[in-house]
Parts: structure tokens; C-alpha cells; sequence
């Protein structure tokens, strides 16, 4: 995250346990599914972080 100079960030991803995992150590930075992804969580954090899939996977449930 320092490459990105995003001390407090919100990273979201499909599935991924290891990005998971390696986030639980961020304090100020967290981890979300794109099926818990919510706008309370976006707000409150500096940056949003999202993959390609993620957004993908948006796009799909957004489009019902």
C-alpha cells in the first residue's frame, strides 16, 4: 500500500483468502467480497482498491 500511498485503504476482491488473510494485519486498511460491499465501509476509508474481477462481479450483480 505504500506504493500506492494508501495508508487507509479499502481492498475488494471475489473470494480470495489469502489477500484475506494478509490484510488482517493493516490496521487502518480493510478487506471486503464484493457480496459485502457496502457504502458505509467505502466512505470511510481514504482509498478504494478494486480488481478486475471484482469490478466484473459488480457489473453482473448491479446489472439485475
Amino acid at each position: 500500500l505504500k506504493a500506492f500511498d494508501a495508508s487507509k485503504a479499502l481492498i475488494v476482491d471475489v473470494d480470495n483468502a489469502t489477500l484475506s488473510l494478509g490484510t488482517r494485519n493493516l490496521p487502518r486498511s480493510s478487506y471486503l467480497t464484493v457480496k459485502g460491499l457496502n457504502v458505509y465501509d467505502v466512505l470511510r476509508h481514504d482509498v478504494l482498491m478494486v480488481t478486475k474481477d471484482a469490478v466484473k462481479a459488480i457489473e453482473e450483480r448491479l446489472a439485475r
